[in-house]
């Protein structure tokens, strides 16, 4: 006898942006002076919405002990996620959050473009071209996973061009012992009204 079961949507976790407040907030003086510039976390969090446990899944910048990273998760409230029966369960959230303090500051950027986007409408005053920096993960498969922009100077285009890149293919990349890793990657978009 064959049983067939209907999947029913589950909810992840919710809750990412107030959580990278409020891990920069415990962050310890070291690691805000250090280079460490973006983070990106995977958090187990139980049926109350509290974090249990976390991973480093890769960062941008350095630092020599990533604990203090986890640390700050750890103990944290978010939204729990919810079962096809609409009730609260234990799940996890990938998320990531940027050390505002450490964000690189890019007076000009790459003389080299990796995405030009072309834009129908413009705001009457707008400069064109704009570029933008941001730094994505991309993931085992070589996917783009996700992405955080490197400064806030523009958060529209910024916005725009993650909104672009999500799912994209990147060049594959392996450890040492031929494993497939994550790496993080900064990708220039320029932004045009002309033709491409």
């Amino acid at each position: 006898m064959l049983t067939l079961l209907a999947a029913a949507a589950m909810l992840l976790p919710q809750g990412e942006a107030k959580l990278g407040r409020d891990a920069r907030s415990d962050m310890p003086r070291e690691v805000m002076e250090s280079n460490l510039q973006l983070v990106w976390y995977r958090v187990f969090v139980d049926a109350d919405g509290a974090i249990k446990e976390c991973r480093i899944r890769a960062i941008h910048g350095s630092i020599d002990d990533v604990t203090p990273l986890c640390s700050a998760l750890i103990g944290k409230k978010v939204h729990p996620g919810v079962g096809p029966d609409g009730m609260p369960i234990a799940s996890y959230m990938d998320g990531a959050f940027n050390l505002s303090d450490n964000l690189p500051k890019v007076p000009s950027l790459p003389a080299e473009v990796d995405v030009k986007m072309q834009v129908e409408t413009w705001p009457e005053d707008g400069i064109k071209p704009v570029r933008t920096q941001i730094i994505v993960m991309v993931g085992p498969d070589g996917h783009i996973r996700q992405c955080l922009p490197t400064n806030d100077a523009m958060p529209e285009y910024s916005a725009a061009a993650c909104a672009n890149v999500e799912g994209m293919e990147m060049p594959r990349k392996s450890e040492a012992d031929g494993q497939p890793m994550a790496y993080l990657y900064p990708l220039t978009f320029e932004f045009t009204d002309e033709r491409l």
